[in-house]
């Protein structure tokens, strides 16, 4: 399945979100944030709380049909998302705003557990998912 022809849940939870960190004062850290995928666009929020006031973190939305969902399955809680590069930078270029973060940037996302990282997977990537239990489309969160 190609990555235009993704079927996305709407899902929302808190993962622990690793920072860009390529600036002077910025971090690698990684902070608790809200995620909420909607029709394809990933933002991430301080809180639950500012999902309703609209109020993403600084990268606004994520269009995710811009990025491979990289599954890390040596990991059992992470994954992240990369540019898939002539797409991001069209997007980016088309949008003229603030709203499409750089091209370049990889998100790194660690779930609080394994399961989580299953409905996320399951939510980003639909039946293409490592992790697709037949049945899990309505499963909590989606």
């Amino acid at each position: 399945m190609s990555v235009s022809q993704r079927q996305y849940s709407n899902h929302g939870g808190w993962v622990m979100k690793e920072g860009g960190g390529t600036g002077f004062f910025s971090s690698k850290a990684k902070k608790r944030r809200w995620l909420q995928l909607s029709d394809g666009l990933l933002a991430y929020y301080a809180s639950e709380d500012k999902v309703a006031d609209r109020e993403p973190q600084k990268d606004m939305y994520i269009d995710v049909d811009n990025y491979t969902i990289d599954p890390m399955m040596d990991s059992d809680t992470d994954f992240k998302l990369s540019p898939i590069p002539l797409r991001a930078e069209r997007a980016a270029k088309s949008a003229g705003d603030e709203t499409v973060p750089e091209p370049k940037r990889v998100f790194l996302f660690n779930c609080l557990s394994a399961d989580d990282k299953k409905d996320w997977l399951d939510a980003l990537m639909g039946r293409t998912s490592p992790y697709y239990r037949p049945g899990s489309e309505g499963g909590p969160g989606h």
